[in-house]
């Protein structure tokens, strides 16, 4: 896969990356920002992702949280559920605008707000 291309007089400089993806089945701790952090922390130590920020893993780990729980505990949008389990993570991250869902979630503690919908969910801190 090309990442990158430059030119350099006179030859031509190709740089193949192999860009890495991983699988993550959602969790309910994801639910918890500090354990997104820790979770992806531990990702970009094993090396398993590169390309994206500690902070970024764990923004979508969260959304994609609340996303499957939310779902999960309505009954409603399946095919969105669906979506959200696994966590597809690729080096590089997501597209801006997923990236942009993803802030605005982490912004707005969604869990706190939610979190009577839910139910009572042990481990989460606000």
């Amino acid at each position: 896969m090309l990442q990158y291309c430059c030119t350099e007089a006179p030859a031509i400089m190709f740089i193949l990356m192999e860009k890495r993806k991983i699988s993550v089945n959602v969790r309910r701790e994801y639910l918890n920002k500090q354990f997104c952090r820790e979770e992806a922390r531990r990702l970009v130590r094993d090396g398993l992702l590169s390309g994206m920020s500690e902070r970024q893993i764990a923004k979508e780990l969260y959304f994609h949280a609340i996303v499957f729980y939310f779902c999960d505990k309505t009954g409603r949008f399946g095919q969105l559920k669906a979506k959200a389990d696994p966590i597809d993570l690729c080096d590089g991250g997501d597209t801006k605008l997923r990236r942009a869902a993803y802030s605005a979630a982490w912004a707005a503690d969604v869990p706190g707000h939610i979190k009577k919908l839910l139910g009572t969910i042990r481990g989460i801190k606000r």
